[in-house]
């Protein structure tokens, strides 16, 4: 009988245990999601580079990892790419002009593509704040997740695409930490 008494009373604080626990847990499963829900994904079924030049609000970054894709090491890896707008590209004083000059060079192209770029695919739920990434170019970014809003060294993300290579995000801005030798001054 005593046995018995023993096993009903750990049933029952095993119980107020689990139902104390759930709230908790509901919780923090809703935070995740109200921090993705901002980020606006897709899923495409082409590469980094078919996906991009689909895509017009990034055309003059297209046209950069275009003109450097025999430059990169592309085959058997996946990437994440951190692609800026044309709007934040412009606002860096990239025009057609340079856009022109910095193409006619797959070097150049390839070297500055670099700084937008690290090995392997990080995905969303990946992005944790402070998370460090090493980009191709050697520099390093940090991931921020403020309110849902990631962000990587202060350049708003507001769009991520799963490709079949890798992952695109989209950002509003070019952090310096991303800008590499040669990009602007060809």
């Amino acid at each position: 009988m005593v046995g018995i008494r023993k096993i009903v009373v750990i049933l029952a604080l095993a119980a107020i245990l689990a139902a104390l626990s759930a709230p908790a847990a509901a919780q923090g499963a809703a935070m995740q999601t109200t921090q993705q829900s901002k980020m606006q994904m897709e899923t495409s079924g082409k590469n980094v580079i078919d996906t991009l030049s689909g895509m017009p609000d990034v055309s003059m970054a297209a046209s950069m990892l275009k003109s450097s894709e025999k430059e990169m090491k592309w085959a058997g890896s996946l990437h994440t790419l951190f692609i800026p707008t044309d709007a934040a590209l412009s606002k860096m004083g990239m025009d057609q002009d340079r856009l022109n000059k910095v193409m006619s060079d797959r070097v150049v192209a390839g070297r500055a593509m670099q700084g937008f770029m690290s090995l392997g695919e990080v995905k969303p739920s990946d992005m944790t704040d402070g998370k460090t990434l090493s980009m191709v170019s050697g520099n390093k970014v940090t991931i921020r997740n403020v309110d849902g809003q990631l962000s990587v060294d202060g350049a708003k993300i507001t769009k991520a695409i799963k490709t079949t290579n890798g992952m695109i995000y989209i950002i509003d801005s070019v952090p310096p930490s991303m800008v590499t030798m040669g990009f602007m001054s060809r």
